[in-house]
């Protein structure tokens, strides 16, 4: 799980983020998983005017004042596919690529001051046996903190395909 910054300024220290991994049932044979991303802007609520410009990028590369941009970047398995997103439980388009036989899913969020936000990217036929890893870019927060227990979907036998 990477993010990027795309306020184009410092506002990244201010999302507070918890990643988790969900493993679903199995279908077919293969495995699906779910990667659960929260962000949370803690920014004041006046930030657009309390913050430096430095800091809140004064809107130039399109993001009001005080809000964040973050781009959402998730790798999936080793051959799988990135089969659907959602923002806030509604089915989203995602940017969806391959890198190094990897399936990337790529979303952009907008969070005002205060605002929380929950994406969720589908990763389905997964053919690795193995137990998956989940690792995130560093941030100001603690690692510890923003890796959140994997989670198996009601029903499932095992934490793992």
């Amino acid at each position: 799980m990477y993010f990027n910054d795309g306020t184009g300024a410092k506002m990244d220290y201010y999302v507070k983020r918890t990643v988790q991994l969900i493993q679903h049932c199995s279908s077919g044979g293969y495995g699906e998983y779910t990667a659960r991303i929260t962000l949370t802007n803690t920014a004041p609520a006046n930030a657009a005017t309390s913050l430096p410009k430095y800091v809140t990028g004064d809107g130039v590369f399109g993001v009001e004042p005080g809000h964040v941009a973050t781009n959402v970047i998730a790798y999936g398995p080793a051959q799988a596919r990135t089969q659907a997103a959602r923002v806030d439980g509604k089915e989203t388009p995602a940017g969806s690529f391959t890198h190094a036989d990897r399936p990337v899913g790529v979303l952009r969020v907008d969070l005002a001051p205060g605002q929380t936000t929950t994406v969720e990217l589908d990763f389905a036929k997964v053919v690795q046996s193995s137990t998956a890893q989940l690792d995130v870019t560093p941030t100001v927060q603690n690692t510890k903190d923003v890796i959140l227990p994997d989670e198996a979907a009601k029903g499932c036998t095992s934490a793992t395909p």
